[in-house]
This record gives structure tokens, C-alpha cells and sequence, in this order.
């Protein structure tokens, strides 16, 4: 649309944008400067394009036809142009949400070859591509470096597990494991680009052999597979720490991974990690290519659509393609090390005299494309049978209930945490990430602020302080504790919730996701009728792992309270109607509930509440 004019008299076409947000953070400032150049940049060759870029947040869900939907919505409401996965490429193309695209970048030469069949479904063209990632084998010894087949890369690491590590990576997603698996497909087959597609609908049993053996080079002594076991999926820097501070010999992951080696390690790791494709085939070492690529909604103006083929080309210059893997927005950081998909973006300056840019990236010209349609369907019956045929035996579905309860604890929920802090911060000390949410906005605005460290936010460490002091620890250690809150915060991330709502998104998540779920003071007040208290302790226990714990605190027999001279009704609970909603989802066990009578004074009867005593309640998802 065009909304407003350019002081030569020319008509400004506004060109609204989502971009993938799954990149390293060069500037540490959520992207606020990537975006920023990439709007200057853009003006300079265009100033009648006033460009909207969707700040980039990496809890929006790009790989879900809900969030997608409507983004790219034809009325414009959405936005003009949107950067996906070209996994998902097909299943928008059968959605009827975007169109081929004519005519194709001028470009299309400059385009690396897996670039360009990713963009394709049914043999035309829907989208522009951007940038590029694949797996890689990140060691510092000579020989690994070396290898192009999985059993060389046995015979290098060792075929006998021991207490020290001898690859780590995550393998812990129904995203990761598939992917892994058609790699390791391509690899001990043929290098046609159908094999992956073919891979998805007609795998057969021995196909995963190699996978088991790749899954095996992640034990160590005593059966322990962090790689599978979800303890790498739930801190998704631990593995590059460990290659980092050299408690690896070697370890698997995504090109961009180096930025975060390169940041923690020591200096002459510029000089002595090596990268080399993944080697999970029996075959050759070819890599499959995951490629980022902006696709554009359907019906949009002749402007707005001159605008958005503009753009797609303005970032598929050699120039832009080097500034944004290489961190031209932050000059005195590191690059990013995603790849561009550029074949002359290597020729760039901030790329040219780059080690690994030039000795591991530029030459990967032989590669295959990830299918672009299918996957999203497949991938969690293919992960399934992955992992019934590699047989690791410390998966978590094979563990017994004491033996759970020790593994993991690394992924939280607070339901209903108010404006308020405390439990979170004794739950970050054991435990890496921590999703926070609240039925009021206003509360989860007060714990971004102080995430965030504004002004204005409420400073809590009085209240950290006195935490400290009932649990026997120094208050020096109050900065370390909160540094660890806020880092699990982060990780976690905020949102709204409403226990009355059958949507609610938080509510009507994936199952089997946190290790532990606090409430405080919370259902209570917040469930309108015993139904639906009695159903919202279903969809918690749902939420958690088999063997992760449930946790509440609540006030017994409460039918009212007070905060100020505004009276609140709550629904009456007591220890009976507690344990019949947990028993009654038929999902949990060792039910403990600490009760303890505690009695307002009759004088604020009136002006404060009727609850007759307080619980604590645990119980744990059965294994």
C-alpha cells in the first residue's frame, strides 16, 4: 500500500516483514542493530520503501501453519513478505498461502545450487533464498578432520565408552534426530536430490544402523546419552561450552554454533578447531543444506509487490548476504557463521579474510536440499521409529521412577506467577530455563522490565536477600543467583495464560515438556468452577515430563479475599478435592500433601480473607 509521498514527489510503499529469528545475537541487544542496518542499508538504494521489520523474537514459532497462517494472510493485515525454512515450503504452497514467484533474482546464478532446489516445489519457483546452515563435525584433532564415513569416525573417537566425552550434540527433537537420519541416508546411498524426499515415506529398518552407531559415539561410561536423554536440548549452549572449554574430543552442530565456541574458548581455537560436514553416511561426506528464504503472501499490490522482489534481491546481494552472516551490524563482534547463499558473498571483505569462511564454508558447492514439503507431517512418526530401532537404553522411557526423578530438571514452569519473583529465583537455581506466564499482562510487563533491567523495573533484591538468609547461603551470591534467574527467564520466556480458557496456549502446549511446574496461590483464585479446576490439573500434568513434579501452594477452604477494599471470590479447595482432581488423571503418583491450619484473625475476617489453613502439595507424572 501506498501511505504517504517522498519529498521528490514519489508515492512511499510501506513493505511489512517477519525474518527468521533463529540466528546468534552478535550485539547482545536482541537484534536491534541487525535490524537497523538492514532498514539504512535498504534505504539508501530505496528510499520511496518504508520497510517494517517485525522485531525478531525466537519464541515465535515459524515452523507452525497456526503462526504462519495468518501472517500471510491476503487482506495484508499479516505481512508482506515472510522468512521460513524451506522445510515448510510445500505444506504453504498446498495451504494456498503463497504463489510462484515471476520473475526469479537476476541473481539466480550467484544462487549455491541446494539454494536453489530448496526454493522450488512442483518444479517452479516460490521463494527468494537468504541464508544457509548444515551440520558439521567441530574438532580440534587432525585425523577426525579427516574422516568421510561414520566408521571412520568411530575408529578416530574411539569405539568403547569412557567417563569423558567423546561427541556431544543434541539429538533430543523431533526436528533434530529425522534430520540427522535423512543426512545419514543421502550419505550411504546416491547423491540424487530425490533420496531425502523418497527417505521420508519408504525408510526401512537398516537404514537406521548408521544412526545407531552414530547415537552410540554419545555414550558414556555407565549408559549415560546427554545427547538423547534431553539434558543438551534443554540448554542449548552446553554442548558448544563443553567443545569450548575442550571437556569433548569432538562435537556435532550447526555452522553457527562456532560463535558461540569462538566467544567462550581460548584464542588459538581460531587457529585449531576444524569443521568438516558431518560424516553420518556409509558412502561419501556430501551435507544437506538447510536454506532460509522469503516467501511473499498472495494478492498484493503491483507496488507492494515491486517492493517485496526489491527486497528478496537487495538481501541476496554478495554484499548483504557477507553482512549478515559476518556481523556487519556489530563490527567489533564475531561473524555469525551461518552461510550465505551467495556464492560471491565469500569474495566480500568481512568474509574474505575469515578462516573458516574460506578453508570449511566457501568450497561446499556439492550438497543436497532438506525436502521441502512432507517433513513437517512425518518427522515425529520417523523420530519414533528412530528411536525404537537405535535403542538407547538410558532413554528417559526406560528408566525407572527413582532414577527419573534425578534426570532432567532442567525445564520449568511458573503457572500463574503473578508479579512476583521469589519462587523463581530459588526454581533458576536448579533448573535452565523457566517459562514464566500470567493471566494479567501488567505482571508479565513487570517481570519484563526487570528481565530487562529498565528503569523503572521493581528492584527485588531485598526480597532475593532475605531468600538467601532462609537458606543458608551468603548474599554475595545474590548477583550470581539473579544472573541465573535472568538467563532462565530469558531462556524460558514470558506469556499470558487463563486456566477458564479451553485455548489457552500455554495450557494447550506439547505434552511432555517440563521437568517441574510451580503454582503459588494461583488456581485457586483463578478456576471458576471445581470442573475446571479439576481439568486444569489434567493439562498441567500433561505438560509435564513422565517423572517431572508438580508443585502447588495454596490457602485451604478460601472463598474470599481482599486486596485493598476490592473483594475477590475464590473456589473453596481442600486436601480431598486436591487429591481427587490429581488421582483422578489417572496419570500421576506419590501424592504428598503438607497441610497446616492457619486461621485469619477474626477481626480482619472481613477485610482480609476466610481461608482456614495452607497446603503444599507434590506429586509426580507417572513413568
Amino acid at each position: 500500500m501506498s501511505s504517504d509521498i517522498h519529498n521528490d514527489g514519489t508515492d512511499i510503499t510501506t513493505l511489512k516483514v517477519a525474518m527468521y529469528p533463529h540466528l546468534p545475537d552478535s550485539a547482545g541487544d536482541n537484534y536491534a542493530k541487525l535490524l537497523q542496518f538492514i532498514n539504512e542499508e535498504f534505504k539508501k538504494i530505496q528510499p520511496t520503501i518504508n520497510l517494517q521489520l517485525r522485531p525478531l523474537d525466537q519464541n515465535d514459532d515459524f515452523y507452525s501453519l497456526t503462526t504462519l497462517t495468518p501472517w500471510l494472510s491476503t487482506d495484508g493485515i499479516g505481512y508482506d513478505v515472510v522468512e521460513i525454512d524451506t522445510l515448510v515450503l510445500g505444506d504453504l504452497v498446498n495451504a494456498g498461502l503463497i504463489v510462484p514467484q515471476f520473475p526469479i533474482s537476476h541473481n539466480h546464478s550467484d544462487w549455491h545450487s541446494a539454494a536453489t532446489s530448496a526454493v522450488q516445489f512442483n518444479q517452479a519457483v516460490y521463494a527468494y533464498p537468504h541464508i544457509m546452515c548444515a551440520y558439521f563435525l567441530f574438532t580440534r584433532d587432525e585425523q577426525a578432520a579427516k574422516v568421510t564415513t561414520i566408521d571412520e569416525l568411530i575408529n578416530i573417537l574411539s569405539p568403547n565408552a569412557s567417563a569423558t566425552y567423546r561427541l556431544v550434540g543434541n539429538m533430543n527433537s523431533s526436528w533434530i534426530l529425522p534430520s540427522l537420519w535423512i543426512n545419514s541416508y543421502q550419505s550411504s546411498n546416491n547423491s540424487e536430490y530425490n533420496i531425502p524426499a523418497f527417505a521420508l515415506h519408504s525408510y526401512q529398518k537398516n537404514s537406521f544402523e548408521t544412526m545407531r552407531k552414530f547415537v552410540q559415539l554419545c555414550d558414556r561410561a555407565g549408559e549415560e546419552n546427554n545427547c538423547l536423554n534431553g539434558v543438551f536440548r534443554d540448554n542449548s549452549n552446553m554442548t558448544a561450552l563443553l567443545f569450548a572449554h575442550k571437556q569433548t574430543a569432538a562435537m556435532f552442530g550447526f555452522s553457527e554454533n562456532l560463535f558461540t565456541v569462538l566467544k567462550n574458548g581460548d584464542l588459538d581455537d581460531y587457529s585449531n578447531v576444524k569443521m568438516i560436514p558431518l560424516p553420518l553416511g556409509t558412502n561419501d561426506n556430501q551435507p544437506g543444506f538447510f536454506t532460509n528464504a522469503f516467501v511473499f503472501r498472495r494478492n498484493m499490490s503491483v507496488d507492494v509487490l515491486k517492493a517485496a522482489r526489491l527486497f528478496a534481491d537487495f538481501m541476496g546481494t554478495p554484499r548483504m548476504q557477507a553482512a549478515v552472516v559476518g556481523s556487519a551490524d556489530s563490527p567489533n563482534t564475531r561473524p555469525r557463521y551461518l552461510l550465505p547463499m551467495s556464492k560471491n558473498a565469500y569474495n566480500e571483505p568481512l568474509l574474505a579474510n575469515d578462516r573458516f569462511y574460506q578453508q570449511y564454508f566457501r568450497n561446499l558447492d556439492v550438497g543436497y536440499s532438506y525436502p521441502t514439503a512432507g517433513f513437517l507431517n512425518t518427522r515425529k512418526e520417523l523420530n519414533t521409529a528412530i528411536l525404537k530401532e537405535v535403542d538407547v537404553k538410558n532413554d528417559p522411557s526406560s528408566l525407572s521412577i527413582n532414577d527419573q526423578k534425578h534426570v532432567g530438571n532442567k525445564k520449568a514452569l511458573e503457572f500463574g506467577g503473578g508479579p512476583n519473583l521469589w519462587p523463581s529465583f530459588l526454581l533458576a537455581q536448579y533448573v535452565d530455563s523457566i517459562r514464566f506466564c500470567d493471566y494479567a499482562q501488567c505482571n508479565i510487563d513487570a517481570i519484563s522490565n526487570w528481565i530487562k533491567q529498565k528503569p523503572n523495573a521493581f528492584d527485588w533484591t531485598k526480597f532475593f536477600e532475605s531468600i538467601l538468609d532462609a537458606a543458608g547461603n551468603s548474599r554475595e551470591k545474590c548477583v550470581e543467583w539473579e544472573s541465573r534467574l535472568r538467563d532462565a527467564l530469558i531462556q524460558g520466556g514470558l506469556s499470558t495464560c487463563d486456566v477458564n480458557d479451553p485455548h489457552c496456549p500455554i495450557l494447550s502446549s506439547e505434552a511432555n515438556t517440563f521437568d517441574i511446574i510451580f503454582s503459588s496461590l494461583c488456581l485457586e483464585a483463578a478456576c471458576l468452577t471445581i470442573e475446571i479446576f479439576n481439568e486444569t490439573i489434567k493439562r498441567l500434568i500433561r505438560l509435564l515430563k513422565p517423572g517431572g513434579l508438580l508443585l502447588l501452594a495454596m490457602v485451604r477452604n478460601e472463598s474470599f479475599y481482599y486486596v485493598d477494599s476490592r473483594k475477590f471470590f475464590c473456589l473453596p479447595l481442600d486436601e480431598t478435592k486436591v487429591k481427587r482432581a490429581l488421582h483422578e488423571t489417572g496419570d500421576v503418583e506419590d501424592i504428598y500433601i503438607n497441610s497446616s491450619d492457619t486461621t485469619v484473625d477474626n477481626s480482619k475476617h472481613n477485610t482480609v480473607a476466610d481461608y482456614d489453613g495452607k497446603m503444599i502439595i507434590s506429586a509426580y507424572k507417572k513413568i
